[in-house]
């Protein structure tokens, strides 16, 4: 899977763990997407490709 968020489009919230560490959370309701499905049969076979440009909802966590 592969999300871009645009930055105009995004909120980016920091925070910090109860047990000091902090983090970044960034929320976008405008994100594009890229999934692909691929199953095993002695190699990867890909099954199927979603591609979502504008409308995908991603929230991704950074440490």
């Amino acid at each position: 899977m592969t999300v871009t968020q645009p930055p105009q489009q995004t909120l980016t919230l920091g925070y910090t763990d109860p047990d000091g560490s902090t983090a970044v959370c960034r929320n976008s309701e405008r994100a594009d997407a890229v999934v692909s499905l691929e199953r095993w049969w002695g190699t990867w076979r890909r099954e199927a490709v979603w591609r979502l440009s504008g409308t995908a909802h991603a929230e991704v966590g950074d440490r």
